[in-house]
């Protein structure tokens, strides 16, 4: 969703830095120069953060252990 142009006019480091801000702050987007369609971005960010992934991990002993991934909506 981002241009990948890494131009740091945002103020962060590069787009991937950027990226993790916006899962901060999904307003971080708008620090976004190059980007033409950033209300676009911001309904697609709000679409993807509906969903929760869970991880559950049992430790069996120690050099092994079970783990189960599980999609959710937030309900």
């Amino acid at each position: 969703m981002l241009p990948h142009y890494n131009c740091g006019v945002c103020g962060f480091i590069n787009c991937d830095n950027m990226a993790l801000k916006i899962l901060e702050n999904k307003d971080n987007v708008l620090k976004c120069k190059p980007m033409k369609n950033k209300e676009e971005v911001i309904n697609k960010i709000n679409d993807i953060l509906k969903w929760i992934l869970y991880i559950k991990i049992k430790i069996i002993d120690e050099n092994s252990y079970f783990f189960s991934i599980i999609l959710s909506t937030i309900p």
